[in-house]
């Protein structure tokens, strides 16, 4: 029985490691050449690839070991560093079966292969290697093995024109040689060969096999590729097969000849030696193709741009697909020509010659020329009209642009800076549909429509994705937008823009924000128009009356955000705060409520945020000491501005944990306006004065006070005005000062880095980018400080969690600046890839350094350092739950457009996602306690650290057909988390309103997307949406009298020129 028509598939060349992306290292030989196709990291874990696709079907699959303990055993094992054409694949008509019973006794049985898209499209194929160790290892190369396609080929293999045009002109593969040598081998092969191809015959002392080609190329005038079996014929061959006893290599494509090739010549492509050789890689032109080249040069195109919307037009895609066909081709180009370059008698926008603009002769429009200028004897240049002109050249800017992106990519560093300044200085940005804003607010049903209409985001080459993935793991378009939320802007009801105070209040939430990603959840599962909500009794479940505003008749909640505040943002800045008339500024409460308040807030506080003077609880006892003994004091506002803040934050704690000894309800409001009143912040005085150390940590101070109460844009203000004071103390850098004392030392690094951890931490809630970069800060870390032991303090914080605590916050703001920040030059989405695999790696390699327990056991912490590693962890899964989100949404986003734009790395990446909230949810206590976590966590933001993990969850679970979760993990751990807000909303506003966000996204969605999770809510009919926070103050709440006479002073307070506090006794 003859063989049947075996055609080549691909062919398997392998590169070096690029460490950085774990992908293949491309070398400048191929980068200048080919048009190529980003890949991925097969499921394996063993190898990743990039990929060069052809016109006739074939592809080269660039391939690369990216894990060196998988290579021993790999049938392309096992040398790790091995460089050159490794491997061949063929194909044909029949099943697998069958293939396999034409070379049995030589080829191991098929193996199925497959997988199934996010659109349910199942993709399947057989695959065969010769028989064999590890696969057929010590075969691979000399024979081929097979790929049979159960689905149709273009599943598997989507050819489309822009990935298939390349610089060099290549159309397909048509030559392939394998060097045998030895006596046994070489019979062995050409049986083997025959037994699969066929029929052979003779060329120059070698032996040629016909292969047949996947698809057809038209003007070749030849048959599919030749593959050529032969001996070594010198040194150089003799070289090569000296290891193995063969070699396979010096692949030849055929192309068509451009300007500066003439037909028949043949070049090398890549280098004999050096990082440049691949073993081997020719062109040669076989035919030409200048008509076509005529009529893409006019239309501004080139081979390697993306842009290339034209190519769609009727005439352009006829003549391309008639581009050969003589004559008839000839007098369509003409056609073409004159319809592009010149315009056409059936358009006013008709340009004359440019030998007749300025006379009255009326232009014929002929080709090469008008007929004036053929009877005239003169050159023809037509001009062609100014909107054609300029929409030409904003398609070569484009192109240009997409060009430079690319090539920052592969540049130095100087290079990519220089490429980024030129493309800040550029007029024309290309805006990708996924960027473009909505000018009017809409209802959420239409806002998802729009979202809908704008899935086929653009990458940086403006390619629109489909499915373009030629391998199971290759991968195409890149996601400009990471989360593709649509801004808004507020309307009136005829369109115009309004004001919106609210949502100003409530301040600008990034890509980064989990309220952001609900946002994106909510129109993506949105089932119902309209949620009647009514006033419900919350009397039971808040320490707060309900608001007047939701005690009256039902309110319609429209599904699209809310007038004021949207529907998934439960931070409370739109609540406001209303100070009081606190009386006596410099009045101090009790001794034992002091102490204790003071002892909350060092306890939980100044652990992570060492922000206070390690002198200030010494001199608050004494303080306290002098009022015992009757003497008269006298304070300096700024000392009593600090005590009165950290009494705030520490009277917030006590509310939050329920403490027996807790004063009245709105005490710390007191305190904060004690502190508002002493800085004198009504007279702007950290604006117009001059910044010291008190005043910087007491802006610290505030800041934290606005995170406990959920008021997360003011802690942001305020933050910032503490960074730019410590920048003008010279707090971030180390400037070689020995001459300052060890205590005030420690003092000025600790409050940079406290300060710091806040940005850091802020910047990860609201997505704004840092005030400073990484490497403009030199201040040492905490621990390069010598320690000096205060006596009278009890708050002391371990170097080494400050340390770790810094590093982790400096490997923030690199996520943030590399994953979220917005910049005119948007990246690739393969740029994204390498950049979250080396940031994942920085991480893990951080929680090895700096977590011991994560992998050493027994471990036997003090309470102490069990309350700082609890935290460190919470951190960590923060920073790896925003490092991996991108994949995550973007596997979301190819969910929601119906295609498969995703590959193996970005599904890993995203499992590595749900893995760390899922994480989250196991860190904590399977049942509330809210106590316990509120005294050793970060209680100033758990809610969020809760809320992210449960946007992440939810998202995974509506695009649940991508991800295998066969015990409902995802689903147990959302339970669990929702369970704690809903212990933590006794006591807590914010977890409050982000339990009814949940809620409310639960109810308002298709019920057969939280089957597993619905049942975790209570069976109301009614839900307020947003939980009102009361901020009116009540007279009756002041724990002690608002006005008494101040004292005399019988000790003397300094500030010293670095803001310490000083106490001298009279």
């Amino acid at each position: 029985m003859a063989p049947p028509l075996q055609s080549l598939d691909h062919l398997i060349l392998f590169l070096p490691l690029d460490p950085t992306t774990t992908l293949p290292h491309i070398p400048t030989s191929l980068l200048s050449s080919f048009t190529l196709t980003p890949g991925g990291h097969h499921a394996d874990g063993a190898t990743s690839n990039t990929l060069i696709l052809l016109a006739d079907g074939c592809y080269i699959e660039l391939i690369s070991f990216c894990n060196p303990s998988l290579v021993e055993h790999h049938w392309w094992g096992p040398d790790p560093n091995f460089t050159g054409w490794k491997d061949w694949c063929l194909t044909n008509a029949l099943p697998a079966n069958e293939n396999q019973g034409l070379v049995a006794g030589s080829y191991a049985d098929p193996i199925r292969g497959g997988r199934q898209r996010p659109d349910g499209v199942k993709v399947e194929w057989d695959v065969t290697f010769p028989h064999g160790e590890n696969g057929g290892q010590r075969s691979r190369g000399r024979l081929p093995f097979f790929c049979h396609d159960i689905t149709p080929r273009e599943v598997r293999v989507p050819i489309d024109e822009e990935k298939t045009t390349h610089v060099c002109g290549a159309l397909g593969v048509k030559e392939l040689s394998v060097i045998v040598d030895g006596f046994d081998l070489m019979p062995d092969t050409w049986q083997e060969l025959t037994k699969i191809v066929g029929e052979n015959e003779t060329i120059d002392g070698s032996l040629g096999f016909s292969l047949g080609r996947v698809k057809s190329v038209e003007s070749v005038d030849f048959g599919g590729a030749e593959l050529v079996l032969k001996y070594p014929g010198n040194e150089v061959e003799r070289k090569l097969v000296a290891k193995t006893g063969f070699w396979f290599g010096d692949v030849v494509l055929f192309g068509k000849a451009g300007p500066g090739k003439a037909k028949g010549t043949k070049e090398r492509l890549d280098a004999a030696e050096g990082e440049d050789g691949v073993g081997g890689l020719w062109i040669e032109y076989t035919t030409g193709d200048q008509a076509v080249r005529r009529v893409l040069v006019l239309m501004g195109y080139s081979p390697r741009s993306p842009f290339h919307a034209c190519l769609h037009d009727t005439p352009l895609r006829q003549l391309l697909q008639n581009r050969d066909k003589g004559t008839e081709c000839n007098e369509h180009v003409e056609t073409v020509t004159r319809e592009v370059g010149h315009g056409s008698a059936s358009f006013e926008s008709i340009a004359a010659s440019s030998d007749q603009t300025t006379s009255e002769i009326k232009c014929s429009g002929g080709l090469p020329r008008c007929n004036y200028c053929e009877k005239t004897d003169k050159p023809c240049v037509y001009e062609r009209p100014r909107r054609d002109r300029l929409a030409t050249a904003k398609d070569r800017n484009q192109a240009l642009v997409s060009v430079l992106k690319e090539l920052s990519l592969r540049v130095s560093d100087d290079d990519k800076r220089r490429i980024e300044h030129v493309l800040q200085d550029s007029d024309e940005e290309v805006e990708s549909p996924a960027s473009m804003s909505s000018s009017s607010r809409a209802s959420a049903a239409q806002l998802y429509q729009q979202h809908s209409r704008l899935r086929t985001f653009a990458s940086s080459s403006s390619h629109v994705p489909f499915a373009s993935e030629t391998s199971p793991t290759s991968d195409q378009s890149p996601l400009p937008r990471l989360d593709g939320i649509v801004p808004e802007e507020s309307c009136d009801e005829e369109g115009g823009v309004t004001e919106n105070y609210d949502v100003v209040e409530a301040g600008f939430l990034g890509q980064i924000s989990e309220v952001q990603w609900l946002q994106s959840l909510r129109s993506r599962v949105q089932a119902v128009e309209n949620v009647f909500v009514g006033p419900v009794d919350v009397s039971t479940s808040l320490s707060h009356p309900i608001s007047p505003a939701f005690a009256t008749s039902p309110t319609p909640v429209s599904a699209s955000p809310a007038p004021h505040v949207a529907l998934t943002n439960y931070y409370l800045d739109d609540d406001g705060i209303e100070l009081t008339d606190c009386g006596n500024p410099f009045e101090l409460p009790p001794e034992p409520t002091a102490d204790i308040l003071f002892h909350c807030f060092g306890r939980t506080v100044q652990a992570p945020f060492p922000l206070l003077p390690a002198t200030l609880q010494g001199q608050l006892k004494q303080y306290y000491k002098l009022v015992r003994d009757g003497q008269a004091i006298h304070c300096p506002e700024r000392w009593f501005a600090l005590v009165n803040l950290v009494f705030a934050i520490g009277a917030k704690f006590s509310h939050l944990v329920q403490a027996d000894w807790r004063a009245e309800e709105l005490d710390h409001v007191v305190y904060l306006s004690r502190a508002f009143q002493l800085l004198n912040m009504n007279d702007t005085i950290l604006v117009l004065s001059t910044p010291d150390l008190s005043t910087t940590q007491a802006a610290g101070l505030f800041a934290i006070y606005y995170m406990t109460v959920g008021h997360v844009n003011r802690a942001w203000v305020m933050v910032g005005i503490a960074m730019r004071s410590a920048f003008s103390l010279g707090l971030h850098i180390r400037d070689g000062d020995f001459s300052i004392p060890s205590l005030q030392d420690q003092s000025m690094v600790r409050t940079w880095w406290s300060l710091h951890a806040l940005e850091s931490l802020l910047s990860s809630i609201t997505g704004r980018p840092s005030i400073i970069p990484n490497e403009n800060i030199t201040t040492p870390l905490p621990s390069a400080i010598p320690e000096v032991q205060i006596q009278d303090t009890t708050t002391s914080t371990d170097t080494r969690f400050l340390d770790a605590d810094a590093n982790l916050n400096l490997l923030t703001q690199q996520v943030i600046s590399d994953l979220y920040t917005q910049r005119r030059s948007s990246p690739s989405w393969d740029y994204i890839q390498q950049t979250i695999v080396s940031l994942v790696g920085d991480l893990d390699k951080w929680a090895v350094d700096c977590i011991p327990q994560f992998y050493q056991e027994p471990w036997n912490p003090t309470p102490g350092q069990q309350r700082e590693v609890f935290m460190l962890k919470l951190q960590y899964y923060r920073l790896k739950i925003l490092t991996t989100r991108p994949s995550l949404r973007r596997i979301e986003r190819c969910y929601e457009a119906g295609n498969d734009e995703f590959n193996s790395l970005d599904q890993s990446v995203a499992d590595m996602c749900i893995q760390a909230a899922q994480d989250v949810a196991s860190l904590l206590a399977a049942e509330p306690n809210p106590t316990s976590l509120y005294e050793k966590g970060p209680w100033w933001c758990i809610v969020h650290n809760i809320m992210q993990s449960i946007a992440v969850l939810m998202n995974a679970i509506a695009c649940a057909g991508n991800f295998y979760d066969p015990n409902k993990k995802s689903a147990t751990a959302v339970r669990q988390l929702i369970s704690w807000l809903r212990g933590l909303r006794e006591t807590n506003n914010v977890a409050a309103r982000a339990y009814q966000v949940v809620y409310s996204i639960v109810k308002t969605s298709d019920p057969n997307v939280w089957v597993d999770i619905a049942d975790i809510f209570p069976n109301e009919m009614t839900m307020v949406v947003q939980q009102p926070a009361s901020s009116t103050f009540d007279a009756k709440y002041m724990p002690w009298p608002g006005k008494q006479p101040s004292s005399d002073a019988l000790f003397r307070y300094e500030l010293d020129n670095f803001g310490n506090l000083h106490f001298h006794l009279l």
